[in-house]
């Protein structure tokens, strides 16, 4: 096992190895930005669908309905009422779900659309309205990220 072609193997193998690591954990410090932008865009279409499909559906238990679509994603859903009551609806309840700032919550409120700063670590959300037995509503989608 001493022989110079078994030391010369594993080196390259350690090196290889060693290399992959590196090259990894450099790239994702790099474009941690980037790679959260994108996160964040998926959460916006998800969000998009999910309120377009509330109004091509008109379900009647908005509770029950939320319930189904935390099922398909894997976003934790934060739904607001104008009179400040909060709803939250998650398939894997054993993380963390951040909290909404009230400029924000109030934008959405509105009616406007909300996207938190992009940061490498930290919280990261989007928000929608909507309107449900005429009374407005917030959707909110966030995601903690942790290094």
């Amino acid at each position: 096992m001493k022989s110079l072609y078994v030391r010369v193997v594993l080196t390259f193998l350690a090196a290889i190895v060693i290399g992959l690591i590196s090259s990894f954990i450099i790239g994702v410090a790099i474009f941690q930005k980037e790679l959260n932008e994108i996160g964040q865009n998926d959460m916006m279409k998800v969000s998009n669908n999910i309120v377009g499909l509330y109004q091509q559906t008109q379900p009647q238990d908005l509770e029950a309905f939320m319930e189904k679509t935390s099922q398909i994603t894997a976003y934790p859903i934060q739904v607001f009422t104008t009179s400040g009551e909060i709803k939250l609806f998650w398939s894997d309840n054993k993380g963390q779900v951040a909290a909404i700032d009230q400029a924000p919550l109030q934008q959405v409120l509105k009616g406007g659309t909300y996207r938190s700063e992009v940061k490498a670590e930290g919280v990261m959300y989007v928000g929608l309205p909507f309107v449900f037995k005429g009374e407005n509503y917030a959707l909110f989608f966030t995601v903690i990220h942790q290094k």
